[in-house]
């Protein structure tokens, strides 16, 4: 399934007013400051309700970082999870609406952006919102692609998963084992020390909240799982965050020690996707590939 990158397109100008931001005494800043915290905590429960009813994206509840606003439609049909950009408002995906109030939603928010002089972008989304791009005014802009598993026919079989039979096999003789978990059970020091190793081999990326490493936000909403070594050490975990709207998972971090044995965030995987498939899951996702078949 193709993610899309959708971006209004309109002359690149900016009007800009004057402020009386220089006059505004400390106390009044900070009653300001106040209150903008105020509506930030009271969006993110707003968003956190409507990703609950009508979450489609694979990342529609990471996406709902500590920045994160919201539009509301007005007729209660939906809201939009966004983040304000310099002049854009970054739309994480696709509204979080009915099928039949997507495309009511995504315009009541551009006109919206409009409005407030802001450039409207939703990225990344799924084919669905894509079809749509047209008839919103949209240009359609291809960014990659995102594997999806039918976990009801999903299984390690065949020459195609031989790679991931062997490192299972492997990290099975290794002695890995992998342990399933909810998020209060899930240590903060074992894992903030297994984050650390595992950043250390990796480039940083700075995108917001899409390379965001924060397995326990919102942890009461997660499935975790946990890969422990013969000496009990977490050496790996894979935190899987909710697609509601269709009874599936997002495999959202799959992280491992630099000197955890071969194989291991294979058994993570494969153990991951089982559980899930026998809890009554339809599908599940590893994510976007990004420029991926462009």
């Amino acid at each position: 399934m193709f993610w899309y990158s959708l971006l209004r397109s309109y002359p690149v100008w900016s009007l800009l007013g004057v402020t009386g931001a220089a006059y505004l005494r400390n106390r009044h800043l900070m009653r300001l400051r106040a209150k903008a915290l105020f509506e930030q905590i009271g969006s993110q429960e707003l968003l956190l309700e409507w990703q609950a009813r009508y979450g489609y994206n694979a990342h529609g509840l990471v996406s709902i970082s500590a920045d994160a606003h919201s539009w509301r439609d007005p007729q209660g049909r939906g809201a939009v999870c966004y983040q304000d950009i310099g002049r854009t408002w970054l739309a994480s995906g696709e509204p979080f609406a009915a099928e039949g109030d997507i495309s009511e939603v995504a315009t009541g928010f551009i006109k919206a952006a409009r409005r407030a002089g802001k450039l409207p972008a939703f990225v990344p989304v799924t084919q669905r919102m894509a079809e749509l791009g047209a008839g919103l005014g949209l240009d359609v802009v291809p960014i990659g692609v995102a594997p999806y598993f039918d976990l009801r026919k999903w299984g390690p079989r065949g020459d195609h998963a031989k790679k991931a039979r062997s490192g299972v096999n492997q990290a099975r003789r290794a002695g890995v084992r992998v342990e399933t978990a909810y998020g209060e059970s899930v240590s903060e020091a074992e894992l903030a020390e297994l984050c650390n190793e595992w950043l250390k081999t990796r480039r940083s990326i700075k995108f917001g909240w899409l390379f965001a490493l924060d397995p326990l936000r919102f942890k009461e909403r997660k499935r975790f799982f946990v890969a422990r070594d013969k000496d009990n050490r977490m050496i790996g975990l894979l935190a899987a965050s909710p697609i509601p709207m269709r009874e599936g998972w997002y495999l959202e971090d799959v992280l491992r020690r630099p000197d955890a044995p071969n194989g291991t965030s294979d058994l993570l995987i494969v153990e991951a996707m089982t559980a899930l498939a026998q809890s009554g899951a339809l599908m599940a996702t590893l994510g976007t590939v990004p420029a991926a078949k462009l």
